[in-house]
């Protein structure tokens, strides 16, 4: 539970920072500003996450089972991370000018220089991605909270300087990726991990694990950015900037579901039996479930008015598309722990089989909704495909590794006593911190 409130707290302030970043950029750069600039950040990190090779993902599994050495990881990651970055890079400068070529010039500009977003992104993936697996989760979240708050300091530079656009606000996020990358290098030469000397062995066996998970991670990755990028080729900017103004704020609803998957990957992976797996797996699956009801029901009920708090009265029209979306953080935050389980298990396949069902739903429907529904009709696309690959994984789960539906959801007395214990905790902290 230590872990959990660690990473709880490291949400928070993560939830504070990409919340003070969101309401700077949408005030002020407007809906059509906050477009563009999501144009600008969508496409750069687009091709790094297809590009990661799933390296993320392997270099956790193999810092968590301590059978390869720190060193070893850490040498063949920064390989596979210089390489990638080389090949995604390229990629990029082919294909953004035909992207962008509608654009004004300031924003491609922008996006030319946002590019090198891929390295930084890369490097620092890999590299954070490896106390995570230690289960170093204090330095971990540290490097979490690094880049959100970096970037909101970055654009309150950028506006009082008098660079509040697109280009100011870019290269502030570039910044906050590129110093967390040489925060994560310098922690881990002070460790001992550092090393130049890759292994074929090692470089075999991450690749190995790391294109298994890929498979899925990348058709969750376009299946996830598939709405961003049809908008942003299709309709207005300023329909992109009240779409992803919507998703952010729909996106508090499973925040704290992601900070109990990243828990969830390695506590799994490291149960010595099936038994142990199952209990740890229906746990942190429950408490996705209680995390996202407990986050989406409110803010349903004061969507018009949350919306125009946080962003100004030019983003009110938005609430009903943040509405529609709320309805798939359930089936999305569920959906979330189950692909932990299964990859912890070393069933990344099924993870890949169910994001690709989930993809072609997806295509299906905006191509039906989007012409005659614009972004309301995009969110109840994204909502049919949450809810098609939660009810696939949740069926494979059953076939595959044997637990029943029930075992995930219905609680157990095991909870109850860890939750008294918790807020037990909780109140001993608060006493002695009066």
């Amino acid at each position: 539970m230590k872990d959990l409130f660690t990473s709880l707290s490291a949400t928070i302030l993560i939830a504070l920072a990409n919340l003070g970043s969101g309401v700077l950029a949408a005030r002020l750069l407007g809906p059509e500003g906050r477009g563009e600039l999501a144009v600008v950040i969508l496409w750069p990190s687009l091709i790094a996450a297809l590009g990661s090779l799933g390296l993320g993902d392997s270099v956790i599994y193999h810092s968590a089972h301590g059978k390869t050495s720190h060193r070893a990881v850490f040498a063949s990651s920064a390989v596979v991370a210089a390489l990638c970055s080389i090949a995604s890079l390229a990629i990029g400068w082919v294909i953004l000018p035909y992207i962008f070529m509608d654009y004004q010039p300031e924003v491609q500009d922008a996006a030319s220089v946002f590019l090198f977003f891929i390295p930084a992104y890369l490097f620092g993936l890999y590299f954070s991605c490896m106390f995570q697996g230690d289960l170093q989760l204090t330095t971990w979240n540290y490097l979490r909270i690094l880049i959100p708050a970096i970037y909101v300091a970055g654009i309150g530079v950028a506006f009082l300087s008098g660079h509040a656009s697109v280009m100011g606000f870019a290269v502030a996020f570039l910044t906050a990726n590129v110093a967390s990358a040489l925060v994560a290098s310098v922690l881990i030469n002070r460790r001992g991990w550092l090393n130049l000397s890759p292994r074929v062995e090692t470089l075999k066996s991450l690749l190995r694990y790391g294109l298994k998970t890929h498979v899925g991670t990348a058709v969750t990755t376009i299946s996830g950015r598939l709405d961003q990028a049809l908008i942003s080729l299709f309709l207005a900017a300023a329909d992109l900037g009240l779409y992803v103004v919507s998703l952010a704020t729909a996106g508090i609803a499973s925040l704290l579901v992601s900070t109990a998957s990243y828990l969830a990957f390695p506590k799994i992976a490291n149960q010595p039996t099936a038994e142990g797996k199952a209990v740890v797996f229906g746990r942190y699956v429950r408490l996705a479930l209680f995390f996202v009801l407990a986050a989406a029901i409110p803010i349903y009920i004061v969507a018009p008015w949350l919306l125009s708090l946080l962003f100004g009265s030019a983003f009110v029209e938005a609430s009903p598309i943040l509405r529609v979306l709320l309805f798939g953080m359930v089936p999305l935050g569920c959906k979330t722990i189950l692909v932990q389980g299964l990859k912890a298990h070393d069933r990344a396949l099924t993870f890949g089989k169910a994001e690709l069902l989930g993809l072609a739903v997806g295509a299906t429907c905006l191509a039906v909704l989007l012409p005659l529904y614009g972004t309301l009709g995009v969110a109840a696309a994204m909502v049919i495909v949450h809810s098609s690959t939660f009810l696939y994984l949740l069926v494979s789960v059953k076939r595959q590794l044997g637990i029943r539906p029930t075992a995930l959801f219905q609680p157990t007395a095991d909870d109850w006593r860890l939750i008294s214990q918790a807020l037990t905790n909780l109140r001993d902290r608060w006493a002695a911190a009066k």
